[in-house]
């Protein structure tokens, strides 16, 4: 498992400086209706954990974060789960309708749940 952390706008492990980028989420290879959505959502630029963990995530990597509040460590999880579930839609367009999970997240509380909630529906 991989552990990434940051702290702001620092990134705790050197060797990663250059990975901070204002180049926005498609720079990270989400798909375009993927960034389009996180645009929708005021998410234009991703904060240096997001950054960290986007790309190992999608490349179904095993990442722990730590990271303040507020850093964006949820969408970090969420955007390449996302972002797996569209291929897998191209892939087999029927899979859209299976009436089966296709993913599962995991909260600890009701808050986070609802913190969780917004940007994954």
């Amino acid at each position: 498992m991989l552990l990434l952390a940051a702290r702001g706008k620092r990134l705790l492990r050197p060797g990663l400086r250059g990975l901070c980028t204002d180049q926005g989420f498609a720079s990270l290879g989400l798909r375009p209706e993927i960034v389009e959505a996180a645009a929708k959502l005021g998410y234009t630029i991703p904060s240096p954990i997001q950054t960290l963990a986007i790309a190992k995530i999608a490349a179904g990597e095993s990442v722990a974060m730590a990271s303040s509040t507020g850093s964006g460590k949820t969408l970090a999880y969420l955007l390449p789960m996302l972002n797996q579930l569209k291929a897998q839609e191209e892939a087999r367009p029927g899979l859209r309708t299976e009436t089966r999970p296709r993913a599962i997240v995991l909260v600890r509380c009701r808050p986070r749940y609802v913190q969780t909630a917004g940007p994954a529906c």
